[in-house]
This record gives C-alpha cells, structure tokens and sequence, in this order.
C-alpha cells in the first residue's frame, strides 16, 4: 500500500495538482481519470501488476473512440458501412501492386472525385450531389459508381458478371 507521510507521495500529490504545465504526474492523472481508473491513485498496491490491466483498458478506449469517430464524421458515411472491427484488411495484402492498394484505399476513405465528395467541399446539400455520368437522378456515392451507374455497366458486367439488383450486402462485400 501507499505510504501517505513518504516525501515521494508528497512530492507527486504536489506536482499532480499543479493547474499549468504538463508535468508527468498530471498527464497520469488525466490518463487514469480518462480510462475510469481514478481509484488508482488512491488505492495502488505495489504487489499488483497494472500494465497489462491499463495496456487492455487503452486499446479498448481506443477502439471505442475509433468507432465512435468514424460513426460521427458525414465525410466516413460509407466507410462505416463496411468497416467494423479495428484491424488491416485482407484484401490490402492481396493487393501487391502499389498503385492498386492506393486506389483501393482512397475509394474506401472518399478520397475520391465523386460528387457526394466534391458537393461537401462546396457546401452541396448531400440530396443534389447527384451523378453526371448517368440519368438515374441518384446522388453519386461510392456504392453507386460501384453498383449502378450506366456509365460503368460494361465495366461491372466484365468484373462482376451480371449481378442482379445491387444491395448494401454485396457493396459490403466488394469492398
């Protein structure tokens, strides 16, 4: 247990509440308060091993953060369709040239010319951004340059066969 009249505890209580500059003790402090281990400060046993405890409890906050963020931003509307667990996507492994893993990897984040894109820069309501390339009327996202538009029906038929009326699934599954 802690020893409350140790000139090292009083010394870090001291530095813990010191309101301006980044001292390492406050950082702790604000990095336990944000994991919910706040307890820790007051109820630390040195003959338990927290790391791995901590290590754990980072990564989670951090992937509840990294949904949450995603979930959140307009601009990942379409990422978070198909994107649901933290980790590297097989297909970038499978994809050996450069350029189509950069490719793959701009479609997928909307780093693309598509109008439901460019309309954001320009302050276009998402419900006129709608595609150039065909007469369908329909705004021009991702799943629609994918699956739909006439533009690129030569193209899809090609690579994909002819599939029959595109839905989220089978976006999902060719991203």
């Amino acid at each position: 247990m802690k020893n409350i009249n140790s000139p090292l505890y009083r010394m870090y209580c001291d530095h813990s509440n010191i309101i301006s500059g980044p001292c390492w003790a406050k950082r702790i402090n604000s990095l336990l308060d944000h994991l919910g281990c706040s307890d820790l400060r007051t109820n630390f046993d040195v003959g338990v091993n927290y790391h791995p405890m901590l290590k754990q409890r980072l990564f989670d906050q951090y992937i509840q953060e990294w949904y949450a963020c995603i979930n959140n931003l307009p601009k990942l509307y379409m990422y978070c369709k198909f994107k649901k667990t933290f980790e590297l996507e097989k297909n970038t492994l499978l994809l050996l040239k450069n350029d189509l893993r950069r490719h793959n990897s701009c479609f997928r984040l909307s780093v693309r010319t598509l109008e439901i894109e460019t309309g954001r820069y320009y302050g276009v309501t998402r419900e006129i951004r709608i595609c150039k390339c065909c007469t369908s009327g329909m705004i021009e996202t991702e799943s629609h340059f994918l699956l739909c538009c006439t533009m690129y029906k030569e193209l899809r038929v090609k690579y994909l066969g002819n599939t029959p009326r595109p839905t989220l699934y089978m976006f999902e599954c060719l991203m």
